[in-house]
Order: C-alpha cells, then structure tokens, then sequence
C-alpha cells in the first residue's frame, strides 16, 4: 500500500513508517522544510495553506499525527494559538487536498487526543462518551470536525486517540494498547488503527 504520513517524525510516526516501510508499504512523507522534499515526500505547510497535492495523488491511506506538542513549554495564549492551529488548520488543509484528489484515499487515520473527554475524575469513559469541557476538549471536537471533506469525497475517516502513557522507543517496541468498551475492544494507537483498517 502507499501511504502518506503527516508528523513523521515524531516519536508515534517515525515508528509507524519505520513498522509499515519493514512490511513492505510505500511510505510518503508530510515534510514542512522544502529542502527535506525528496522522491519519498510531499511539501506541505498547513501554516500559510501549502500543500503538494500531485505526492497525494495514488495514496492508499492517510495518517494525520502532525500537530503542535503539548508536552513541552508553558501553555500561553500563544502556544495554545499553535496547539490549536496546527491540528485544525493542518487537518483541514489535508482533508480538503484528499477531497480535491481524482482519486482520494481509503482512509484518513487522523490522531486525536484524550483531552477530549475533559477532565472526568474517576469516570468510566466509553467512545459513546460526550464531549468533555476545556480548552482540550474543544480543538479535539474542532480537529475531528475538519475532517469533513475527506469524508463526503468518498475517504473512511477515523480519529485514533491514545490514553495511554506508554509510548514506542522503536519501530519493533510498538505496544499494543487496547481498552475494553460495551461494544468490544477499542484500539487505541493510531498504527493499531492503520494496520487493522485497512
């Protein structure tokens, strides 16, 4: 398959191209820097709404990790401008460019986060689970909403949050993290959600 893989190199996506290129996948990465742009890339910089379509076009599957880090740095208005701009902008920028496309993918694995749910104590929350309240919460419900013109052009979109704190050292220490809801197991990792959705 060919797939294309926004925030690969982060610590989720540099894994998941590393997993997916050693079983044999066409991998097709999101770069924002033009002078990383190679055969094996596509330009892209959902900051001032630059995307190079023509990489997308032929793309099996789509997985959407790339976002501002909330792990690092004082949550000012700033950096909450950028947290929220660089899911939603980027978000909506991919999903329009995949509706665009002659041919659009499959599917868009779109990352998610937790903070989704809001702050809910000791709460048991399911996918069925509403809207929390905070700012989290909010640009989660804004960044899965943009995923709207991919969907209408025919592209299976589904947001892969992960709850938990466990993370991958490398491509072959990728946990497997699961939780158990009403209606079965729900996978929780977004390379989880790509190598059994498609």
């Amino acid at each position: 398959m060919r797939i294309v893989i926004s925030g690969s190199s982060g610590l989720i996506g540099s894994a998941l191209a590393a997993s997916l290129s050693a079983q044999g996948h066409e991998i097709v990465r999101l770069v924002r820097r033009r002078e990383d742009a190679d055969t094996s890339t596509a330009y892209w910089d959902p900051a001032v709404g630059a995307i190079e379509t023509s990489r997308l076009e032929g793309a099996d599957a789509v997985v959407h990790l790339a976002g501002e880090s909330i792990a690092t740095g004082r949550w000012s208005a700033d950096k909450k401008r950028r947290i929220r701009d660089s899911r939603v902008d980027g978000t909506r920028l991919l999903s329009e460019a995949l509706a665009d496309l002659d041919r659009p993918p499959s599917a868009l694995v779109s990352a998610s986060a937790i903070g989704y749910y809001g702050d809910r104590g000791d709460e048991v929350l399911t996918e069925r689970s509403e809207l929390g309240r905070g700012f989290l919460a909010e640009v989660g419900a804004e960044w899965e909403a943009v995923t709207g013109p991919a969907k209408a052009a025919g592209t299976t979109s589904r947001a892969a949050t992960s709850a938990s704190k466990r993370m991958p050292v490398n491509a072959g220490e990728i946990p497997r993290q699961r939780r158990r809801t009403e209606s079965g197991w729900v996978i929780e990792t977004p390379w989880e959600v790509c190598g059994a959705g498609l």
